[in-house]
């Protein structure tokens, strides 16, 4: 798969300078979360004078708790086509660094979401068991996150100021992770006045994700849109706001389909109403209420893997058998149209049914 980073090293980062003087990192988006190894679940992922140890399970402690970012998501994914994210020390605004080799220690480092550093960007595998996963950089998935001293057998091993390291995948439980959400944590190192503070957004604030414009291979100059309680697609119009969709990433920690991907949501930036889809073959696509504090299956996709030039299946969560496609648009019937409905269709490695979801910057 194309690496997006090619080989060209990031220079290093200039501290972030506030507004009104001094040094501190920009606000960061994404849900605050805890993480821990199967070795020892008491203990927690943590910044300890500028070092990446663990220490005993503190979750009001903010150099315990980590922000997510999930925006990278859309831009950069691993060879195996698992989506990238960054994680932020809540307490020090620094993200978690990996280095290149076997061995080498996890640190921390700068970081600024409007930087692509392939240094600060991580995936995670499918499960590896009772709801475990690798946790990789996103350049290398033959590495993974080990907490060093753990052992899969006897967890006492795991003490107070373990450091985490690159290491090959050895099926030890100090190489399978958890990341999950604190509840009751707000949303950002430094959160707008008056966002809320629960782990999902209540449901009349605009949902918090990336923004993306979304088409097919079979024509990339229609994208999908809203129309009335309808998902078609449209003539290309970067400005329309029923073209852009809010990619609601915050699903993926607790949701994942069976392949290991995680959940999503798409919120139409116009109408603030989800793509909906149904359970069987044949099924319309359309747009209905979006509640971030209800769990839909309904309107929770994933995407598959690349299936080639960059583009990929979206489906069902709880069906990966099905796929999105243009209805009645393989190339044989008569192409995309203005106002092609969108329907769910076992995979039929058609045009029309491999997408790409596009930044909007």
């Amino acid at each position: 798969m194309h690496n997006p980073f090619g080989h060209h090293q990031p220079e290093p980062q200039q501290p972030y300078q506030a507004p009104h003087g001094g040094q501190y990192p920009p606000p960061i988006q994404g849900e605050t979360v805890k993480i821990y190894c199967e070795a020892n679940p008491d203990f927690l992922l943590a910044s300890r004078n500028e070092s990446v140890v663990m220490v005993p399970a503190n979750e009001s402690d903010p150099s315990q708790q980590w922000i997510m970012d999930t925006s990278w998501s859309v831009k950069a994914k691993d060879d195996a086509g698992f989506p990238a994210f960054a994680l932020v020390n809540k307490a020090t605004g620094q993200a978690l660094r990996h280095g290149r080799s076997e061995k080498d220690k996890v640190t921390l480092g700068p970081y600024h979401p409007d930087d692509l550093n392939e240094a600060v960007l991580f995936t995670q595998s499918a499960d590896v068991g009772k709801g475990y996963q690798c946790i990789r950089p996103v350049n290398n998935t033959h590495l993974n996150l080990d907490a060093s001293a753990g052992d899969d057998k006897h967890h006492v091993a795991l003490s107070e100021g373990t450091e985490i390291v690159l290491c090959k995948w050895n099926k030890k439980e100090s190489q399978k992770w958890k990341i999950s959400p604190i509840l009751g944590s707000s949303h950002g190192a430094y959160p707008p006045r008056g966002e809320p503070s629960s782990f999902f957004p209540q449901a009349n604030v605009e949902p918090q994700g990336s923004t993306v414009r979304i088409h097919c291979e079979a024509n990339p100059e229609f994208f999908l849109a809203a129309r009335g309680d309808v998902a078609v697609l449209a003539p290309e119009n970067p400005r329309d706001p029923h073209q852009q969709w809010i990619k609601v990433d915050s699903w993926g920690l607790r949701v994942k389909d069976e392949a290991g991907f995680p959940a999503f949501a798409l919120v139409n930036k116009a109408t603030r109403h989800a793509l909906k889809h149904g359970d069987k073959e044949w099924d319309q696509i359309y747009l209905a209420d979006y509640n971030h504090d209800k769990a839909e299956q309904s309107v929770l996709w994933t995407l598959s893997a690349d299936v080639g030039n960059g583009y990929q299946c979206l489906r069902p969560v709880n069906n990966i058998n099905l796929n999105m496609d243009a209805k009645a648009a393989d190339g044989h019937v008569g192409g995309i149209r203005d106002g092609n409905e969108l329907i769910l269709f076992e995979w039929k490695k058609q045009s029309n049914q491999k997408w790409k979801l596009q930044p909007v910057h």
